[in-house]
């Protein structure tokens, strides 16, 4: 665990008494932490789920890039152009 910080949250009195029920020895921290990190990690996993086929034209374009360099045009092996 990181450096940690303080802060005061208000929450529903209902999720309180809710936490409090199922598990009456809860550390409030603890949870909130935990739900902090599931948060982000699920908010994470949108994000990448989000970018889904954003990058298939740079693929398709990278292919057709590398595939024009493997071209002779011409040349021998170890031969070097300028133009």
């Amino acid at each position: 665990m990181g450096n940690l910080i303080r802060k005061t949250i208000t929450i529903d009195d209902k999720i309180y008494k809710n936490i409090k029920r199922i598990n009456p020895k809860a550390n409030f921290s603890d949870i909130v932490r935990k739900a902090l990190s599931e948060y982000i990690e699920n908010m994470n996993i949108q994000e990448a789920l989000n970018l889904k086929g954003t990058w298939q034209n740079d693929i398709e374009d990278s292919v057709k890039f590398v595939d024009e360099l493997r071209k002779d045009n011409g040349r021998q092996i170890g031969e070097w152009s300028n133009s």
